[in-house]
């Protein structure tokens, strides 16, 4: 039986610097599109439920000016 020994050409620091994630393939990119869409698409209801709710508010304080704090119904 023969053992071999190998030795490193290249000092350990020396190494050239390697890619931290490997390239993704296509279902991975495919999820990670439907995922952005769907955060796109909850942020847009979102921003149209506040547009909303303020534009009603900004309605309701133009008639009731601040009467609303001090007014018991």
């Amino acid at each position: 039986m023969t053992t071999r020994i190998f030795e490193r050409s290249v000092a350990p620091g020396d190494d050239p610097p390697r890619r931290l994630h490997p390239d993704r393939g296509l279902p991975d990119r495919v999820f990670r599109g439907v995922l952005r869409g769907g955060g796109g698409l909850v942020l847009a209801i979102m921003l149209l439920v506040g547009g909303f709710l303020t534009y009603r508010a900004w309605q309701a304080l133009s008639v009731a000016k601040w009467d609303f704090v001090t007014t018991e119904a």
